[in-house]
């Protein structure tokens, strides 16, 4: 699960510090740009509030997750309704029930959603009036508002799916409930691998989101600068242009150089280049090494008409 972003971050560190990053050393230093290009979701922490018991569940987990209204459970459901009205909510009021409701028409599930549409006068008595929805048919139930939980509120509306959970901004930080995990409320801790650039750096920048590094968003302030990733030449041509490239030799192979040409000594670190694109016909390079300690290189144009014979061994 990708999403592309282009933020940019600064890192803000007391000193200096080394960090493993994804098997290789990631050196960040207070100040260092970087480019947040995309962030992908690795897996989610599910934690239970009250033990601080967690879980961990996968990105493609198929549970459902209801957003809870508040961090407490309620004994009856006067508790509910009560608390209810001292929030200023009006009914309907969706909630459940941790334990099995019994009633003379029907048994209703643990955990199963109700919406408490009203309260009624009965025999002297107050019920409330909830409906049950199946999926397929809607029930009516009358239950007294002595009737036992505990019971949980909710935020009317469909359970939704992992990712549109996580992805809600006004959800964050909320209990949840889902029937498929082992208690009934649970905050949700996502954990990210967020992919970036750095400048003059040639690999992408794997960072997890549990790092502790402090950041600043500085996207808006620097517009005007642009990062720069060396490149192979073999890895520039690759891109396909646009055609002629200007490009710059930031490093030089070590030893010799293997041609003689006068051309070869002006490849120097800091040279300006224009890169026209592949040869066509493309060259080929052969080397010479019979009889000779130091082999000899030759560049050879792929319109070469004369013949050559291959060698013995």
């Amino acid at each position: 699960h990708l999403a592309p972003v282009t933020h940019r971050n600064r890192i803000c560190l007391l000193a200096g510090s080394i960090y493993e990053i994804s098997g290789n050393e990631c050196c960040l230093s207070t100040g260092d740009l970087i480019k947040v290009t995309q962030v992908r979701l690795q897996k989610v922490v599910c934690e239970n509030p009250g033990t601080g018991q967690t879980i961990e569940i996968p990105p493609n987990f198929c549970g459902h997750f209801s957003p809870l209204t508040g961090p407490q459970s309620y004994e009856t459901l006067e508790e509910l309704l009560s608390a209810a009205t001292q929030r200023s909510r009006k009914l309907p009021i969706s909630f459940m029930s941790t334990h099995k409701i019994t009633t003379e028409t029907r048994v209703v599930p643990r955990d199963q959603p109700l919406l408490l549409k009203d309260v009624e006068e009965y025999h002297r008595t107050y019920r409330a009036r909830c409906v049950l929805d199946t999926g397929t048919q809607h029930f009516t139930l009358y239950l007294p508002l002595s009737q036992g939980g505990p019971f949980w509120e909710w935020e009317p509306g469909a359970p939704r799916p992992l990712l549109q959970a996580l992805q809600d901004p006004a959800l964050s930080d909320r209990l949840f409930t889902c029937p498929t995990l082992p208690w009934q409320s649970l905050l949700l801790r996502p954990q990210y691998e967020i992919q970036a650039i750095m400048h003059m750096r040639r690999t992408v920048v794997k960072i997890p989101s549990t790092l502790e590094v402090d950041v600043e968003d500085v996207t808006a302030s620097s517009q005007h600068i642009h990062f720069i990733q060396p490149l192979l030449l073999s890895e520039a041509l690759a891109r396909g242009g646009p055609f002629p490239l200007s490009a710059e030799i930031l490093e030089v192979p070590e030893g010799p150089p293997i041609f003689l040409n006068p051309w070869a000594g002006s490849l120097q670190k800091g040279q300006r280049l224009r890169v026209h694109g592949l040869a066509s016909p493309p060259w080929r390079i052969l080397v010479s090494t019979k009889g000779r300690k130091v082999p000899r290189h030759f560049m050879v144009s792929g319109a070469y008409q004369g013949k050559l014979r291959r060698g013995a061994g």
